[in-house]
């Protein structure tokens, strides 16, 4: 296991942590459209901005899309891209807790790569490494992961991944729901790591046309000795009749007409003096294209 994962508890840098609502094995998680948002006066996102670099995964993700909608079409990267997108975009657009994102791209990143091969049509690759062989099915149209787990160990840390669920694909059309665990320890800290990251997204492709969502509902939990945290939240991409071209002589970014809207929904907020509280609110982004590079951002802030 990377060492990096048990220090993530202490990148927290925080006291004794609370949290509010969740707990256990983790909570039922707030539907992010019965959150209202009310949006400001859209304006043009400043270049190098955080906004701009949310717009910029926006705009590779829908590439990537595109390049998958047909079975055995894209590679490894770009099937990542789409299942990880409302990561990446509220990443960049919204920032959150060094400890806490790393332990969570840990855990994604691990299954990401399987998904990512079969999405790209690399069922060997997508299905191999377990420490069951049998725990998974594939079809022309599917691939499913049923208690699929793989344990690890360095030195006296340990680590076991577990995936629960399916991604299917057919021609202009892929939606997945996988639930992904890691469950990581280290006994030199001593200290503990839970992350349940469930990637849920349904698109439809027309003539360069996309619509649908894509859902990430991240729950962790850390701790080292007298200190712990517990956090959950979602990030949602909602895509509304997106127009794009794969040609990149007409449109180098490919997107050129549509609007995006990016959500971040906490279940569980984390407490603590050294926490930003701006990484602790719901916010929404709204991004709107009305042609090739033009981009307008509306502020979203919950709505009384």
């Amino acid at each position: 296991m990377d060492r990096l994962l048990a220090a993530a508890v202490l990148a927290l840098g925080v006291g004794p942590l609370g949290c509010g609502g969740g707990g256990g094995s983790g909570p039922s998680f707030k539907d992010p459209n019965s959150v209202r948002f009310s949006y400001g006066t859209p304006y043009v996102p400043a270049g190098g901005s955080a906004e701009a670099s949310a717009a910029a995964a926006g705009e590779s993700g829908v590439g990537s899309s595109s390049a998958i909608q047909v079975q055995g079409d894209g590679d490894d990267q770009a099937a990542g891209e789409v299942a990880g997108l409302p990561n990446a975009m509220a990443e960049a657009a919204f920032g959150w807790s060094g400890g806490l994102a790393r332990s969570v791209e840990v855990a994604r990143a691990s299954v990401g790569r399987r998904a990512a091969a079969y999405l790209a049509g690399d069922v060997a690759a997508a299905s191999g490494g377990w420490d069951n062989d049998l725990c998974w099915t594939v079809d022309a149209q599917s691939i499913t992961f049923e208690h699929c787990t793989q344990t690890s160990t360095d030195g006296t840390a340990h680590e076991l991944l577990s995936v629960d669920g399916a991604l299917h694909r057919v021609d202009g059309h892929v939606w997945w729901d996988v639930t992904v665990g890691l469950q990581a320890s280290d006994t030199s800290v001593p200290s503990s790591v839970t992350v349940s990251d469930r990637l849920r997204g349904d698109l439809t492709f027309g003539a360069g046309t996309l619509d649908g969502f894509e859902q990430s509902d991240i729950y962790l939990r850390e701790s080292s000795q007298a200190q712990s945290a517990t956090a959950a939240l979602t990030y949602r991409a909602d895509f509304d009749a997106i127009t794009y071209t794969t040609d990149a002589g007409v449109c180098a970014t490919g997107v050129t007409g549509g609007t995006l809207t990016l959500k971040r929904v906490w279940t569980t907020v984390p407490s603590g003096t050294d926490l930003d509280p701006g990484t602790l609110t719901d916010v929404a982004l709204r991004f709107s294209w009305s042609g090739c590079g033009v981009i307008q951002v509306a502020e979203g802030t919950p709505a009384p």
